[in-house]
């Protein structure tokens, strides 16, 4: 008999599991839709129950092809922000706030006026913004004080997930420091709650357990559900972009320091050995507890992903195929309706398409949006600063060849991507190995990755030169506009108000 780990990951558009073997050989993997999200104007809520019986059926499926391998331990991952709310009794309040509600947005200028997103920053190291789940808090308290009322606890989507799949409530450092801690401690703190005028927050908050402790068996009742084993461990991964990371080396392999990921959002990673090299900018920017003790990773997590190039073909109708065209388009790809978190923080973050003439094909905007999702890579990486050196690249973007030579000519750093897996799933199957044989993380890793990976190198001449211009001036265009984004969202309002009186 072989040991198998099986792996989770539970996105906010899909739900993916897969087999490995102790040694990392992938032995099956699914993917489904995750259908859960629920939209409505500013308001962009899951709910938990479709999301946790989309996580056991895909479960069930992927169980079916063990075998004769014998299952060691499943690894949970997900989306890492967000309010997930259970009551009393275990059950929903409601649907969960994902990290795309802009409506606690609706604080922000309150809590900038007052002072408390400068206090909130200074003590956790990050201002939040409407993902973060302190301020959904503070919204549902303050808007909705009866949904609020019920909340026992606030989990995220893989603790609600564990929970449904063991019956325990619990917690890793990355999921909660962030938000909720003192960056310098690495302690919760209750001046969280107290500085949003909600004393005693913090016990809405799971226990938090060592990444090495996060674990409990499988129940009873969903091992016959899923079919697996009762009593087979759960071990709670971290969030899904620093299993993605993992996944690709970073912080585990020598020389692999950083990570950009391209999927409904666009975050950008560097890993830190110590706290003594952190940089404090920009504001939206996340210090996250590593998956190793002592070392963190520096998050810039954008709310604008791979999806504004689907949204601006909604609009455009350009042939999102069309091959990538050098072009005099400049793009700012900030599309959510709750603004930007990082490397931008503004709630009133707005796009803009800039350059358009008579002879502007519509490839050139397909184009001109590629550049924008590297440009902002390119400012995340330099404002998180450090060597130089590769930069791995993950998400749906990661499998575009035309893509990952563009990323990397604007960075002018090797880009590293894999073929073989999700590398999220690659990842917590990593965590599942050291969960299982002990040690540290790069004890594994060379057997696990090392025929994984390849490397994109950039291209020099006159396409880097042009690129090179371009980013500067993306930049000094988004100097300018900036400043004009709270009027723009005025006169939007204005203009919502006079459409909604025509209706």
């Amino acid at each position: 008999m072989t040991d198998a780990i099986l792996c989770l990951d539970s996105g906010t558009t899909a739900v993916k599991a897969a087999i490995f073997t102790a040694c990392g050989r992938i032995v099956a993997m699914e993917e489904a839709p995750n259908d859960a999200l629920r939209r409505s104007g500013a308001a962009v809520e899951q709910d938990m129950d479709a999301s946790l019986s989309g996580a056991v059926d895909i479960l069930g499926t992927i169980a079916g092809q063990l075998g004769r391998l014998t299952p060691r331990v499943l690894v949970v991952t997900g989306q890492g922000d967000g309010t997930w709310p259970i009551d009393s009794a275990g059950r929903p309040v409601d649907h969960a706030l994902t990290w795309l509600d802009s409506r606690p947005n609706e604080l922000i200028d309150e809590l900038e006026a007052d002072g408390s997103l400068a206090r909130l920053r200074a003590l956790t190291l990050t201002r939040p913004t409407a993902a973060s789940q302190p301020l959904q808090l503070a919204w549902l308290a303050r808007r909705q004080p009866d949904r609020f009322a019920r909340i026992a606890r606030s989990l995220r989507s893989k603790e609600w997930l564990v929970h449904g799949l063991t019956g325990e409530m619990m917690s890793e450092p990355s999921a909660v420091m962030p938000n909720w801690g003192d960056w310098r401690r690495q302690a919760v703190d209750p001046e969280v709650g107290r500085i949003l005028g909600l004393p005693g927050l913090e016990r809405l908050l799971p226990p938090v357990r060592a990444f090495a402790d996060c674990h409990a068996g499988l129940s009873p009742e969903m091992a016959r559900r899923v079919g697996l084993p009762a009593g087979l461990t759960v071990l709670l991964g971290p969030g899904d972009s620093q299993a993605a990371a993992i996944g690709l080396g970073v912080g585990v392999l020598p020389g692999m320091e950083r990570i950009s990921l391209f999927g409904t959002s666009a975050i950008h990673m560097r890993h830190l050995s110590s706290l003594d090299e952190v940089r404090p900018e920009p504001p939206g920017a996340i210090l996250l507890p590593f998956a190793e003790p002592g070392e963190y990773l520096r998050s810039l997590p954008g709310l604008n992903g791979a999806t504004i190039l689907s949204r601006m073909n909604d609009i455009m109708r350009f042939p999102g195929a069309a091959p990538f065209q050098p072009n005099g388009l400049v793009v700012h790809p900030f599309l959510e309706a709750a603004g930007e978190r990082a490397p931008v923080t503004d709630p009133h973050a707005a796009g803009a398409l800039l350059g358009l003439s008579m002879a502007t094909e519509a490839g050139d905007i397909a184009s001109a949006g590629f550049e924008a999702l590297a440009f902002v890579a390119r400012m995340s990486h330099e404002m998180m600063g450090g060597p130089g050196g590769p930069v791995a690249l993950s998400g749906g973007l990661s499998g575009d060849d035309g893509f990952a030579r563009l990323f990397a000519t604007v960075l002018q750093r090797p880009v590293r991507r894999t073929r073989t897996a999700h590398s999220g799933l690659v990842g917590v199957g990593l965590l599942g190995a050291r969960h299982i044989a002990g040690g540290r993380l790069s004890d594994q890793a060379g057997r696990w990755l090392a025929d994984g990976l390849e490397e994109v190198p950039p291209e020099t001449g006159p396409l880097a030169a042009y690129l090179d211009r371009k980013y500067r001036l993306f930049c000094s265009l988004l100097e300018r506009i900036a400043p004009l984004w709270p009027e723009m969202a005025a006169v939007g309002a204005m203009a919502e108000t006079l459409r909604a009186a025509r209706r």
